[in-house]
């Protein structure tokens, strides 16, 4: 029996694109391996959102070819017109996969999962100056409602109890099909009422009173990623963002006031060349305004075939410094924001089991430690009192499973 192995750079939705090429080749009589050096089939499902996505990418597939591995780089990576396929290394998409490898058996998840993606659509509308995600990934794209519910249906009755929503820009969805995200997941919670439904990333636009009313009635978990960029208004106008920062902010505020426990992370570009000190400072007061449970930094990567590509970049050296001061706040946000839950009461789901710790994740995405002497099988909600932190983990005291 081939084995395979699949790497995976970049965002949720190529992890996604990930497990659906696993499912497969799986069903192709092909049997994944944790380990590169032990498989014959090496895919890696690349990005290319960030220079340093691109670059580890490259170096990943030139590292397994020269070891003689046959290499199949599938994902934005091998959109870009500048690279090519070469001696042990194939481009295929995700559809040439399927055609090149073809199942011998039912297609069906090749793990227990417990928490899976699903991806709804692909593809974006917008064009921010900075990204080139439209360039690799081409418009929104919404998959078939019928498709999504079967998925979803096929991974319940393997025992997935709760779902994460994912896409590039899933509140765009149901364009194509006269709906939207908000009935998309009132239609899942119909169809699957036991089910735990969670929302990757949506962009502040796409927030709205529907959107909103899926928290507010637990439809949905306290848990949601709002990128903003930058704090300036001048910034954001310059990355042409699809919304303005006072529309951000009322998404933010309506969020949060939606469920006690709201979670909201974001991401953070540092160092846009238009950026000035005045302009980071607004970004960084801001952020310490609001209360972000966490957020991502990321320092301005100069992409091709972007309208920002021609900017002159700031110095190094400041945008290092401005990443830095960000950093330093964003730990303190995210400690005060586990801090805010000691003495109380949450649900969350074990994963896992490592050196007698039971591991999880909360309903309002909170990683959790708790004493391994419980039986416990993974998968499985738990009530659990928070009584402190230890490395960036809440540690609690296990109630009872469900």
């Amino acid at each position: 029996m081939k084995r395979f192995f699949i790497k995976t750079f970049g965002c949720r939705l190529n992890q996604y694109q990930s497990e659906k090429i696993a499912e497969h080749l799986s069903a192709c009589n092909l049997l994944q391996v944790k380990n590169p050096d032990k498989a014959d089939i090496v895919i890696v499902n690349g990005c290319v959102v960030t220079h340093k996505g691109e670059r580890d990418t490259r170096k990943f597939i030139n590292k397994y070819a020269k070891k003689g591995k046959q290499v199949v780089a599938t994902g934005c990576y091998i959109k870009l017109p500048y690279v090519r396929a070469s001696h042990n290394v194939s481009f295929l998409s995700f559809n040439d996969i399927k055609k090149v490898f073809v199942p011998q058996k039912e297609l069906l998840s090749h793990q227990s999962r417990h928490r899976v993606l699903i991806g709804i659509q692909e593809g974006c509308n917008f064009r921010c100056s900075y990204c080139i995600v439209p360039f690799v990934r081409g418009p929104s794209k919404d998959r078939n409602k019928e498709d999504i519910l079967r998925e979803i249906a096929s991974y319940t009755e393997q025992g997935a109890r709760e779902i994460v929503i994912t896409g590039t820009e899933i509140g765009g969805y149901g364009r194509e099909q006269n709906t939207n995200l908000a009935k998309l997941v009132r239609e899942i919670k119909d169809a699957f009422p036991l089910l735990k439904i969670r929302l990757s990333s949506l962009l502040p636009l796409y927030v709205t009173e529907e959107v909103i009313s899926l928290f507010k009635e637990g439809i949905v978990l306290p848990h949601i990623h709002l990128p903003l960029q930058s704090g300036s208004r001048d910034v954001l106008k310059d990355m042409k963002r699809p919304y303005k920062l006072e529309r951000f902010i009322w998404a933010f505020e309506k969020l949060y006031q939606s469920h006690p426990n709201m979670a909201i992370g974001t991401d953070i570009i540092v160092g846009y060349p238009t950026e000035t000190e005045k302009d980071f400072e607004m970004t960084y007061k801001l952020i310490d305004k609001l209360p972000f449970a966490y957020a991502h930094v990321f320092l301005y990567s100069k992409r091709p075939f972007t309208q920002s590509f021609h900017l002159k970049e700031l110095p190094y050296k400041v945008i290092k410094s401005r990443e830095k001061k960000l950093l330093r706040l964003v730990s303190i946000k995210k400690k005060r924001f586990l801090q805010r839950f000691i003495g109380q009461y949450l649900y969350g789901m074990i994963e896992k089991k490592e050196n007698n710790i039971l591991k999880g994740t909360t309903e309002n995405y909170i990683k959790f430690i708790a004493d391994g002497r419980y039986n416990f099988v993974p998968g499985q909600y738990v009530k659990i009192k928070i009584i402190g932190i230890e490395h960036n983990y809440a540690k609690g005291v296990i109630e009872n499973l469900s």
